[in-house]
């Protein structure tokens, strides 16, 4: 029998991971969890933060900008070597199903056990496989998780990062019913380094072969095209997705995830609606964080060059809240204005240290790919 092969799915909220989840699932030969176990991915995280000595602070999953404290290949060290105990799954099963109870559309999975494995690479294998119900290809889906995959590519699990617009992903997060599915609306900032960290991730991991990216707008433009691309790179057979009736994990028919309306299936009516929804200031205040990125992805912008007195002046109307995770997001965006205006002029300068660039962009990588795109557009 051929060995399953193992899948992971990740990036920013709002930007279609869970229509290539449903997508996967609905493969005959393919099964894909939605969000099974978060409170796992947030535990292990939280563990390394206590034995590093730092402090566990509102953004567990880090963005890694301006992160001097420790890098990707220290939490992946990390990984390699942790285990679960009895007392410690315990506590993350209940969280689970604490979570499971408020979020129904979250996919229900047996109970993680210390045996055969407590590692993180263990538990996770005992989530997607299933001897009973064999797939030539399995995985799961969880956002925000992009500083797993170096680990779980390291241990022959293929990963896969959803692009999308970023006015689109942030129309989507603060408009609508978007905080159904993001929760209480966050510094606009915060958000657009959680949506950068996906393309600085899959630049310094572009030459793995387990590693796929796809955007959101040519799935839906293309949806057999693109998954061409995915079914193949997972070994799965050809099959037309356009004709099928999309189904939750549950059975049930999937009637979409939108924000601002009820969309069966595959649709592209939710590209460019940041159009409708959002102000001009926010969408500049977007292209402007978000410039070097975006060139890199193809998306254009009604700016021509980014807005760097608007980075420092914009009001961000989502700075809203009490309590000290309120008041830390907020100390971040304040400081962080300082860090944008400064990270854009980086790009314009050669020989930059390894340590800045990390601080800035998260890998060298990440830099060196955004800063040639930038002078191939430049050129053309």
């Amino acid at each position: 029998m051929k060995k399953t092969e193992l899948f992971f799915i990740t990036g920013m909220l709002r930007t279609g991971t869970t229509l290539l989840d449903k997508l996967l699932h609905n493969h005959p030969e393919a099964r894909s969890l939605s969000q099974p176990a978060q409170p796992l991915f947030l535990y292990c995280k939280k563990r390394f933060l206590e034995q590093a000595g730092l402090p566990v602070n509102y953004l567990i999953l880090s963005h890694y900008f301006a992160e001097k404290n420790y890098q990707p290949e220290t939490f992946k060290a990390f990984l390699n070597e942790f285990q679960l105990n009895d007392e410690q799954l315990s506590y993350v099963n209940a969280e689970i199903e604490k979570l499971r109870q408020k979020n129904t559309f979250f996919t229900k999975a047996a109970a993680l056990q210390r045996e055969p494995h407590s590692s993180f690479l263990g538990l996770y294998k005992q989530l997607v496989e299933d001897e009973n119900d064999p797939a030539l290809a399995a995985g799961l889906k969880e956002s925000l998780s992009e500083e797993y995959m170096p680990y779980l590519l390291e241990h022959g699990v293929k990963c896969i990062v959803v692009f999308r617009d970023p006015r689109d992903t942030m129309a989507s997060s603060y408009f609508g019913s978007g905080k159904k599915y993001t929760g209480p609306a966050k510094p606009l900032l915060l958000m657009l380094r959680n949506w950068r960290k996906s393309l600085a991730f899959a630049l310094e991991l572009a030459k793995d072969k387990n590693f796929l990216s796809v955007r959101y707008e040519d799935l839906v433009a293309d949806t057999n095209g693109s998954m061409e691309r995915i079914t193949s790179f997972l070994g799965l057979s050809s099959v037309d997705f356009t004709q099928m009736e999309l189904k939750n994990q549950d059975g049930q028919a999937w009637s979409g995830n939108s924000s601002f309306e009820s969309i069966s299936g595959v649709s592209g009516q939710s590209v460019g609606t940041f159009r409708k929804q959002m102000p001009c200031e926010m969408q500049h205040f977007i292209e402007s964080v978000c410039f070097p990125e975006m060139r890199y992805l193809k998306y254009e912008t009604d700016i021509t060059t980014p807005d760097l007195k608007l980075i420092s002046e914009y009001s961000d109307p989502f700075e809203e809240g009490e309590g000290p995770a309120a008041d830390a997001y907020r100390a971040e965006s304040a400081a962080g204005r300082v860090n944008e205006i400064e990270r854009l002029q980086l790009l314009n300068k050669s020989n930059v240290a390894e340590s800045v660039l990390r601080q800035y962009f998260v890998y060298p990588a990440a830099y060196a790919g955004l800063r040639a795109s930038l002078s191939a557009a430049l050129k053309s």
